[in-house]
């Protein structure tokens, strides 16, 4: 039997939806000169960069700081590129300024400053504003993108049209996993999405990417994570695990039912 989880959910997405949003889209351009370090200066840094957006975040529980984004490590590097496209969010009209702290991230010490500078959310447009921030000889060049429409909407995810299926599993601290999908008797190919432990599928975007170019769609949330959460007693406790081997019976038991779905001459694995 479901928990009162699912019926939160619908709660939590209510509130989501009341709110009236702003995104901006940021895009790492290029980045150069990041110092070296060492007794020689040999050392290239392992640099990330934090995004955060001075915008109200309405009172709503998400997992992390919605006008925070980061770009991840890119270690022993001077000159590093981020092929992605980072988004922060807040109310409406609240935020004036976004800002961009670059550090060198240090496994042993406080992680070191390399550049620290804001710059003025632009105006909201379907182009993209390139800004340009300077500190000492670094120099970083991004482009943003302001917007009150959202990439993706309710009415989007549910067209999506995935079936649930629950699988019931034998396992401590979590006996159902959760197999969505959507086939197609045309398609003869698959792809499935198997998320990160914090992570769930719903993005249209990347559904439809797959759905147009004849992939049949699997996703599955294994036990305590994502869709799985809402059949435990206390789902806050979800997303946990002593090893990863844990996950092989709902593994082994979607690949079965992928199996007997059809014979497919090509299966994708998007994790």
């Amino acid at each position: 039997m479901e928990s009162a989880s699912s019926r939160e959910a619908e709660v939590h997405w209510a509130k989501i939806e009341a709110v009236a949003w702003e995104w901006v889209r940021i895009q790492i351009v290029s980045i150069s000169n990041l110092p070296k370090e060492g007794l020689f200066n040999h050392d290239k840094p392992d640099a990330y960069i934090c995004v955060t957006a001075n915008g109200e975040q309405p009172d709503i529980d998400f997992d992390s700081n919605v006008n925070e984004f980061k770009f991840p490590v890119h270690s022993n590097e001077t000159n590093p590129k981020w092929y992605r496209t980072g988004v922060v969010a807040y109310t409406k009209d609240t935020a004036s300024s976004i800002k961009f702290t670059v550090k060198d991230k240090n496994d042993v010490f406080s992680d070191k400053l390399i550049l620290e500078q804001e710059v003025p959310v632009p105006p909201e447009s379907d182009s993209w504003e390139e800004a340009t921030m300077t500190q000492g000889d670094v120099k970083l060049t991004v482009r943003l993108q302001r917007s009150s429409t959202p990439i993706c909407s309710r009415a989007d995810y549910d067209a999506m049209q995935l079936q649930a299926k629950t699988l019931k599993i034998d396992g401590d601290g979590g006996d159902h996993a959760v197999l969505m999908s959507r086939t197609n008797p045309k398609h003869s190919k698959c792809v499935l999405y198997y998320p990160g432990r914090g992570d769930v599928f719903a993005n249209p975007l990347v559904f439809e990417a797959f759905w147009k170019r004849g992939y049949d769609f699997y996703s599955l949330d294994p036990r305590r994570c994502g869709r799985s959460r809402r059949y435990m007693e206390d789902p806050a406790v979800g997303h946990t695990l002593a090893n990863f081997d844990e996950y092989e019976p709902e593994l082994d038991l979607t690949m079965k039912i992928i199996a007997d779905t059809k014979k497919y001459d090509t299966t994708l694995a998007y994790c």
